[in-house]
């Protein structure tokens, strides 16, 4: 079963390579005059963010081998997953048109409002997570488990299979497709 997970998770990584190449080719399109240095096209960067967690939901879903029986509390997974989406162009402009000409404080209470809807959304979305994970089997959970493991850089995603990278997570709801943040840091050696 090892060897048939390697070969899985070496396929995955190459497609994500092919897959991750080509949006970042296609991104640079969108780019500014100055490219990558210079201002960024809200569009482009929402659907290379679009695009990047599309991507990685089917790598996901091919590295796990699901079963007939699992699907159903896949796509209702994925759905949940998608609906804590970063904000489109649209409501970004809108939110930052509310913050213009707001003092501190009434920002601030906008910034939580903003961070109470989104709990909200992240504590929804984990009943369809764990009937999801419920489903899987002892080989998938390993996977799964995988494919959210924290680097080592503070990144996320099986970075030595080519799953994870510099800026490969922010697509997901925050840093990391499961919306979390770097790892803690180790306490200071004394």
């Amino acid at each position: 079963m090892t060897t048939k997970l390697t070969r899985t998770l070496m396929l995955t990584a190459a497609l994500a390579t092919a897959g991750i190449g080509s949006a970042v080719a296609w991104a640079g399109q969108g780019q500014g005059a100055g490219g990558w240095g210079g201002p960024v096209d809200p569009e482009a960067r929402w659907e290379m963010m679009q695009s990047h967690r599309q991507l990685r939901f089917e790598l996901l879903e091919k590295a796990l081998q699901l079963r007939p029986e699992q699907k159903a509390a896949w796509d209702e997974y994925v759905n949940a997953r998608k609906a804590l989406g970063p904000l489109t162009p649209e409501q970004m402009k809108t939110w930052r048109d509310a913050m213009i000409n707001k003092n501190p404080i009434e920002r601030q209470q906008l910034r939580i409002e903003r961070m109470e809807q989104h709990l909200q959304q992240m504590k929804a979305s984990l009943v369809p997570m764990q009937k999801f994970y419920g489903s899987l089997d002892a080989d998938q959970k390993a996977t799964f488990d995988k494919f959210f493991q924290w680097g080592p850089r503070g990144g996320h995603g099986m970075r030595g299979q080519g799953m994870g990278g510099p800026g490969m997570g922010a697509g997901m709801g925050g840093p990391g497709m499961d919306g979390q943040g770097p790892a803690p840091m180790a306490p200071p050696a004394e």
